[in-house]
């Protein structure tokens, strides 16, 4: 088993100066989670994972454990480490923030396992099949609408799913289900299940979107 002990020297840290952290065989995905609650940057180095903070780079793991635990600094120790749980709304507000508001597809690598499938029926089998569906899905979703913008408005977690109730909103500026573009904005209610895997990488979803509502805001007079 790793164990590393560090301090992390100066102001740079977010919590104290100076603070410690004991991290005992954390990987990667958990080091990232550790390294944002402690307002450092975050650096993966395939085995070797690295956390910086201001001016000091410290090797939390050179290694896989089998045990996901951090033991934050002594003024977090108590109600500040993530469950299992938080973890996983925190991966899913990542999905939305980093990879389907931005169009950086490729970065669902780092939250999507390879084989997730997704339960909506009324999607192409294409693009429900794997994670990459997932990316072709949304590289259409956003020729359709360029400025799509998913919004959480709460999460509520249970064993080992996360549904997130919110909104989706963009202006149709390219052809959608055979719809030309009209130029209308739209915005919808939408609903999204996932079921993550224990090291927090989505491995199911199930989703409900107002399409109809959509495609009548479209036709008509845009959103209201």
């Amino acid at each position: 088993m790793v164990r590393r002990k560090v301090a992390l020297p100066g102001e740079g840290g977010a919590c104290c100066s100076p603070h410690t952290c004991m991290c005992v065989s954390i990987s990667p995905v958990m080091l990232r989670l550790c390294a944002t609650q402690h307002g450092a940057s975050f650096e993966d180095e395939g085995l070797l994972a690295r956390a910086t903070t201001g001016e000091s780079s410290v090797v939390f793991s050179d290694g896989w454990g089998e045990t996901e635990t951090c033991h934050m600094c002594e003024s977090h120790k108590k109600g500040s480490i993530m469950n299992t749980q938080e973890r996983n709304k925190h991966q899913l507000q990542r999905l939305y923030d980093e990879v389907i508001n931005t169009g950086d597809l490729e970065r669902a690598n780092l939250y999507i396992t390879p084989d997730r499938p997704d339960n909506d029926p009324g999607l192409p089998p294409e693009m429900t099949r794997d994670r990459e569906g997932f990316k072709l899905f949304f590289r259409m979703f956003r020729a359709a609408f360029p400025d799509q913008k998913f919004d959480s408005e709460f999460m509520v977690a249970e064993g080992e799913k996360v549904v997130a109730y919110g909104t989706v909103e963009g202006t149709h500026t390219g052809d959608f289900l055979g719809m030309e573009a009209s130029g209308k904005p739209f915005k919808v209610r939408n609903i999204d299940i996932c079921r993550f895997n224990a090291e927090g990488l989505i491995a199911e979803h199930w989703g409900l979107f107002d399409l109809a509502g959509m495609m009548r805001q479209l036709s008509e007079g845009g959103r209201r």
